[in-house]
């Protein structure tokens, strides 16, 4: 059991809560890889895409690639990552982010 957890389940044992469960599962729960965490997010287009720009993704400023223009402040969505680059698409404008 990594340390953290150990430090956890002994200061609450300490404080009488019995949080085994919480703790053990904060531990195991696991994380999203940024390929997996942001495909199919929609952002917004910071510069024009022409088709390479910059979008506002996940509260993060990205560089991107479009197949095609996308004018600046255009909703966008994420359809794949390659390296640290963005591959998006025009998204629908009625989206609220």
């Amino acid at each position: 059991m990594p340390t953290f957890a150990r430090t956890v389940l002994h200061s609450r044992a300490r404080e009488g809560r019995s949080s085994t469960s919480r703790a053990m599962l904060s531990t195991t729960r696991r994380s999203l890889t940024l390929k997996e965490g942001i495909v199919g997010e929609i952002g917004t287009a910071r510069t024009d895409l022409a088709p390479e720009g910059k979008v506002f993704v996940h509260g993060e400023l990205w560089e991107a690639e479009a197949d095609g223009f996308i004018p600046s402040d255009a909703k966008v969505k994420v359809t794949r990552v390659t390296g640290l680059i963005l591959k998006v698409t025009k998204a629908d404008e009625r989206i609220i982010i």
